[in-house]
């Protein structure tokens, strides 16, 4: 009679998706906005709000990374604080067939 080899055990969830490049890469570019998206007060370089007629149209510089806008606003600060509601909830959708799926 032919000796069979035990069953393996199945790997985790988890660890089955660590495995997948692109599932990584999606949580953590999800993992990423949250978290820019949740610390949006405190690593802006400016008053997203901020109205400086006098640095209107400003390219990009050590003080306004992305330049600013017609009306002088930092774009890279407005950029950031955008992320704090509309990014964090589309992503939560996305990383949930991550965290559940076989």
């Amino acid at each position: 009679m032919p000796r069979s080899e035990p069953p393996r055990a199945r790997p985790s969830r988890f660890r089955r998706r660590w495995r997948d490049p692109l599932g990584l890469f999606g949580l953590v570019v999800c993992a990423l906005i949250a978290l820019v998206a949740v610390t949006a007060d405190i690593i802006s370089p400016h008053d997203p709000a901020r109205i400086a007629v006098a640095h209107r149209l400003e390219g990009p510089s050590a003080q306004h990374w992305l330049g600013t806008d017609h009306l002088g606003r930092d774009t890279a600060s407005r950029i950031i604080t955008g992320t704090e509601r509309p990014w964090v909830w589309p992503c939560c959708p996305s990383a949930s067939p991550w965290l559940r799926a076989p």
